[in-house]
């Protein structure tokens, strides 16, 4: 090295030492590790925009899934800061400056805009990143997008430019990285160290918005999208969910907090301005809920997967009996794993019977056998003096191995009682369940159904229980006499009112 060079870097070290008095600066062709005495380090109060919530010169994350209001939590707290007034709940001091915005997903003409307008906001104090201008490599300008990766210098220059800036939104962080790595967590606290060190510099709050991965985790620190550094780097980091007990209610609730409160949150609902934009009304009181109680309370209420197999196959079988392949396609189709289904069917006490030729199996609900047993006796039973147990009411049906089983009973009475309390609620539903006896033989008079449907036509009285009243004896009247029919029907709709 010549004495020249070596002369230039001596000069370099001291000027270092004088612009930082207290510093080890010493040239050396090695790295070395810097080191700074704490005796020359002057104590400085945290300067906060939100107190005890978010500070200025710090970095807080807002982590959340989509649809929650996090961009609308972004424009309240600009708002905020354009006229500087009281943050809500606890009405603490809010500084009033500038905002800087970064928003990939909302235009500022439709969106941003009206949401600031109807949050009152003075729309001069902020600012909304658009592009960045630069040149190629031949001179000739173009435009890009911003990225962190290559733009913290310009938005430094920017907040020179803007001295009462406040707050910096970044929403949501994931879009602005530049091709970076989200999951490297190396990566990301390399990216994340110069936009907190500017924020620093510029004593202006940085707000990065983030939202939730899908991972089942308890813990809400490992679920906001990409990296934990994206957490690590954040002084304060909070959550935005839905209230278990109110899905219109959302509550932001702290994840953690390094300099100020951990403790509480706050909650707020979503409403329409008078504008037509969406705007935050917030609550009055604190929030002492954790977010370990919410995941625990949804936790609790979650339903196994057999009891929302068990809703599924209920409603797959409630308008009658379904072959079993056609059930295991639609289970399939809709997500419920077969196993989880036949453990449904087991607690539902669902009966499986073999009532084709092809030998092909159907399932139906236990309450649909003593229906279909009733239904068959009232198109078939002759005037018989005993209604409680006429011979006609015995038929055959098969067991669950698919062999000949035996007869079964069903008394008039309590067939009728199924029927009229709303197991069959119409005629149709009558028709389902009648299904497997037709293939048996049964079928009801050629007519009746019409002749029901016209009598009960404009009654409360349906044409399942109109049929499931008379006696058998009274079809031919019921097909061939209109007006005789209509008198019955109405008769019925007076006493079952």
């Amino acid at each position: 090295m010549t004495d020249g060079k070596e002369d230039l870097l001596l000069e370099v070290d001291r000027l270092l030492a004088a612009t930082a008095p207290g510093t080890n600066w010493k040239y050396n062709p090695k790295p070395i590790i810097m080191t700074k005495c704490m005796s020359d380090v002057q104590p400085e109060p945290i300067t906060w925009l939100w107190p005890g919530r978010i500070a200025q010169g710090k970095v807080t994350l807002i982590a959340g899934d989509p649809g929650l209001g996090k961009s609308m939590l972004t424009v309240a707290m600009a708002a905020h800061v354009s006229r500087g007034t009281p943050w809500p709940v606890d009405r603490s001091r809010c500084p009033q400056g500038d905002t800087i915005m970064a928003s990939v997903e909302d235009d500022p003409g439709d969106t941003i805009r009206p949401r600031l307008d109807a949050d009152g906001a003075d729309v001069s104090r902020v600012h909304v990143l658009i592009m960045v201008s630069e040149l190629d490599r031949d001179g000739n300008p173009r435009e890009r997008s911003f990225n962190l990766a290559k733009d913290i210098s310009g938005l430094d220059d920017l907040l020179r430019q803007t001295p009462e800036c406040r707050l910096v939104t970044i929403d949501p962080v994931s879009a602005y990285l530049g091709g970076t790595d989200s999951h490297n967590n190396a990566d990301i606290r390399a990216l994340l160290a110069p936009l907190a060190a500017m924020a620093s510099r510029h004593k202006v709050a940085v707000v990065a918005v983030t939202h939730l991965n899908k991972a089942q985790q308890a813990n809400a620190l490992y679920r906001a999208s990409g990296s934990l550094a994206f957490v690590a780097a954040a002084r304060a980091a909070y959550s935005v969910t839905k209230d278990p007990d109110d899905p219109d209610r959302r509550l932001i609730l702290p994840l953690k907090n390094n300099l100020g409160d951990d403790k509480t949150g706050f909650a707020y609902r979503i409403i329409e301005a008078d504008n037509g934009a969406p705007v935050l009304q917030w609550e009055d009181e604190l929030v002492e809920m954790t977010l370990e109680d919410i995941a625990n309370a949804v936790t609790e209420r979650k339903p196994r997967p057999v009891e929302t197999a068990k809703a599924w196959l209920n409603a797959q079988l409630h308008d009658g009996p379904v072959l079993v392949t056609e059930l295991q396609e639609r289970a399939e189709d809709e997500g419920h794993a077969w196993r989880t289904v036949e453990r449904a069917k087991k607690e539902l006490n669902v009966r499986s019977i073999k009532t084709r030729f092809d030998g092909k199996r159907e399932w139906r609900l236990p309450e649909a056998s003593a229906d279909v047993l009733y239904l068959r006796k009232v198109a078939n039973e002759d005037r018989h003096e005993d209604r409680q147990t006429p011979p006609y009411n015995k038929v055959a049906v098969f067991d669950e191995s698919g062999g000949h089983g035996k007869t079964k009973t069903a008394t008039h009475d309590e067939d009728r009682q199924n029927i009229i309390g709303g197991v069959l609620a119409d005629f149709d539903a009558a028709m389902t369940w009648l299904a497997p006896a037709d293939r048996l033989g049964t079928t009801l008079p050629k007519g009746l159904k019409q002749a029901a449907m016209a009598a009960c036509d404009g009654l409360t009285v349906t044409p399942g229980q109109f049929l499931a009243e008379l006696d058998p004896a009274d079809h031919p009247e019921i097909i061939t006499d209109p007006e005789q029919a209509r008198a019955y029907a109405v008769a019925l709709d007076g006493r079952l009112a």
